[in-house]
C-alpha cells in the first residue's frame, strides 16, 4: 500500500517537472542572430533530442509498472 502511494506521489511530481519544462520551453527568448549553418543545425538538433525525451518521459509514464 505504501508503495503504491509513493508511486503516485512520484507520478504526480513528475507531472509537475514535464509542465514546468513544456512552459519553458513556451517562453524561450527569441534568438538574437543566427550563427553559422553548422551551429544552428546542432542547436536544431538538441532542440528535437529534447522533445523527443519529453515525449518518452510520458510515453513511459502512461506504461503502467
Amino acid at each position: 500500500m505504501i508503495d503504491r502511494a509513493m508511486w503516485q506521489v512520484n507520478r504526480e511530481h513528475h507531472s509537475e517537472l514535464i509542465e514546468v519544462t513544456r512552459a519553458q520551453q513556451l517562453v524561450k527568448k527569441p534568438k538574437a542572430k543566427r550563427g553559422p549553418f553548422k551551429e544552428s543545425l546542432f542547436v536544431n538538433v538538441g532542440d528535437v533530442l529534447a522533445s523527443f525525451r519529453l515525449w518518452l518521459k510520458t510515453r513511459h509514464e502512461s506504461i503502467p509498472q
